[in-house]
């Protein structure tokens, strides 16, 4: 089992490369990833203090073995000055991925990448979203009872941001389809 202290934060000035590989601009109105073929789920980042169910985290391991490279969790630097982010470095678990991301060591933002390139994860203060490659996406909506209770599900659950984010629906529906993005 990975512990804490075997976590090594390093320093990280990746800016326009690591991350802008991955990562559109913003989190919403629009999708969220520069890949446009891939898929997302959505989660209220408030509802989980880990900012994702586990339930959801251990269909993630299911569907994508981890490999023996460790996965990259850049995380924001909280007082604004360089490094403008620090990068942890940890394998697809549970408790590593719960240790980054709570207690002294949370921070606002951060992101999430898979070492071969097949999924990203992006978490902010009001929301976590995880996309992947579409075939695997589907595979999870499918696991989770399919593409439409899925988008039912990020509906309800991010509702209370309607008033920041007015098109709620398009939004949603452009994380579960492709076809449904501008």
């Amino acid at each position: 089992m990975w512990r804490h202290k075997d976590m090594v934060a390093q320093s990280a000035s990746i800016g326009a490369t690591q991350l802008d590989r991955y990562f559109a601009r913003d989190i919403f109105p629009n999708f969220p990833f520069r890949n446009r073929h891939w898929l997302a789920v959505a989660f209220d980042r408030q509802a989980f203090p880990s900012r994702m169910p586990r339930w959801f985290f251990d269909l993630l391991v299911q569907t994508y073995t981890p490999t023996r490279a460790p996965i990259s969790i850049y995380a924001r630097n909280p007082d604004g000055t360089e490094p403008a982010w620090w990068r942890h470095d940890v394998p697809l678990e549970w408790s590593a991925y719960e240790s980054v991301v709570t207690g002294e060591n949370s921070t606002a933002e951060f992101r999430m990448l898979d070492p071969l390139g097949r999924w990203a994860c992006w978490s902010t203060n009001e929301v976590t979203v995880w996309g992947g490659e579409a075939e695997d996406m589907m595979i999870i909506y499918e696991r989770m009872g399919g593409r439409d209770r899925v988008r039912q599900s990020m509906f309800n659950s991010l509702h209370a941001y309607a008033a920041h984010l007015p098109s709620l629906a398009k939004y949603v529906r452009g994380l579960v389809d492709a076809a449904g993005r501008e």
